[in-house]
């Protein structure tokens, strides 16, 4: 008797193991190729949130009383005369394109930057795409590989305008690769 249920303990366990093993073999290729555009999705995120903050924090862009740079608040004179003048940022990623969008929430003035690697050919392919595009789906399909959403809603700004107003900001990010 005790035989029998030794026999039939050894192949439940055979057989739970084969399960397990079979179900493994099936399940975890399709689980390594869905973690692969995570991870680059990610990557491409980050991207996009380090170029908001160094925007945020761009001596050029930023309200400087003659002691103190205040990371955060936007000096509307800077932005007017950048956007207008050179709108290339200093900053960022090889073979990338940004376009940093900065909004007066009450008037509804746009500033728009770039940060971009001009020595990509992909990146100038994009650029000429995008010089005929006139809203975000004709952007969306000008794409070469990545794109960051992550910042599509965007961030809150401060844009100063004088010592008295103040005004609440948006900033977005777009971010090609």
């Amino acid at each position: 008797m005790k035989a029998v249920i030794l026999a039939t303990e050894q192949i439940f366990t055979l057989l739970t193991s084969g399960v397990l093993l079979m179900s493994l073999a099936l399940i975890l290729p399709g689980q390594v190729t869905k973690i692969t555009p995570t991870v680059e999705e990610n990557e491409i995120e980050q991207k996009a949130l380090n170029l908001a903050s160094a925007v945020m924090s761009d001596p050029e862009l930023i309200y400087f009383d003659g002691n103190t740079y205040y990371r955060g608040v936007l000096d509307a004179i800077k932005l007017q005369s950048k956007s207008a003048s050179n709108p290339y940022l200093r900053v960022f990623y090889p073979n990338s394109y940004a376009r940093i969008n900065i909004t007066d929430e009450l008037t509804r003035v746009s500033y728009t930057f770039i940060s971009r690697d001009s020595q990509s050919e992909v990146i100038r392919n994009f650029i000429n795409c995008i010089a005929s595009a006139v809203n975000t789906e004709q952007i969306r399909a000008c794409v070469p590989n990545r794109i960051s959403s992550i910042l599509d809603r965007g961030l809150p700004v401060s844009i100063r305008y004088s010592d008295t107003d103040i005004r609440v900001g948006n900033l977005t990010v777009f971010v090609v690769e």
